[in-house]
């Protein structure tokens, strides 16, 4: 029987979520799959609809360059299965399977995976527009009284004591718009501006605390001079110059094996000649 491989990546924002929160990539995994299957069940001529799916997953954990990036690799019948009377199974192929059956399983997953991520934790991804976009005139009359729910101003809260960073900024002393006698919290002042609070919320870590004692980091001086910097690097057992930047180089396939050693120069695959093949519509 045919099968198709599907696969899954994610927001940028979301990978994060997955790395550290484990527990969650089951449960995306349940969504993107529950889609395919009901996809494939409209496209399957006489299923049922208890008829199910064949799919093997496999959660692939790094990119191509060995980056940390959690995405899914599904392998999947082109058909689903339902019990016949004699207790057997009965297949129904899937037909006429399209690029609109495959952007509908992706709009599905990015709704309902998004709505499942916020119900666990994670904040609504949008685009602001109007008078909500971040250089319209009334953004900061509208939202004077708005802000993050009270979970999240709880958690950058905590984050900003934890950090030690002040209530306010002296750059955030504009006056509330009249009539308006409800001041916004510090923590949702601070998280619109304040690169260490905007790791936090997205991120959920705390850049400015020391990872051995647990206090706020604090800058004690800063150091231009290079012998200096050259004499400090040294000492705590990092390189005091830059590495080397090495020549171009050429493919290395033939070095590793991968290419016969018998092949005929005009057959090589990384010919020294214009790529295009003399094809029509190139300049």
């Amino acid at each position: 029987m045919p099968y198709r491989q599907w696969v899954l990546s994610v927001p940028r924002r979301v990978r994060w979520h997955l790395r550290e929160k484990p527990e969650m990539i089951g449960g995306l995994l349940r969504l993107f799959l529950r889609a395919v299957e009901t996809t494939l069940r409209q496209r399957s001529p006489g299923a049922p609809a208890d008829a199910r799916f064949g799919a093997a997953a496999f959660v692939h954990r790094f990119g191509s360059y060995l980056n940390s990036l959690v995405h899914f690799h599904v392998l999947v019948t082109e058909c689903v299965f339902s019990g016949d009377e004699a207790g057997g199974a009965e297949f129904h192929p899937a037909t006429e399977l399209d690029a609109t059956d495959i952007a509908a399983v992706q709009a599905k997953i990015r709704h309902r995976g998004l709505r499942w991520l916020h119900r666990h934790g994670l904040e609504r991804l949008v685009r602001y527009c109007g008078v909500l976009a971040p250089n319209a005139k009334l953004r900061r009359a509208v939202t004077a009284s708005a802000g993050p729910a009270g979970a999240t101003l709880q958690i950058l809260e905590e984050a900003r004591e934890k950090m030690g960073l002040p209530e306010v900024y002296d750059t955030d002393s504009r006056p509330l718009p009249a009539g308006n006698d409800q001041p916004r919290s510090a923590a949702g002042r601070l998280a619109a501006r304040c690169w260490e609070l905007l790791l936090a919320r997205i991120y959920q870590c705390l850049p400015l605390l020391c990872p051995r004692c647990g206090e706020p980091m604090r800058i004690i001086a800063f150091i231009l001079d290079p012998p200096v910097i050259e004499r400090i690097l040294t000492h705590i057992g990092e390189p005091a110059t830059p590495p080397a930047v090495l020549p171009a180089r050429a493919p290395p396939q033939a070095e590793l094996g991968f290419e016969p050693a018998d092949r005929p120069a005009a057959q090589t695959p990384w010919p020294e000649i214009d790529q295009t093949g003399g094809q029509d519509g190139w300049d």
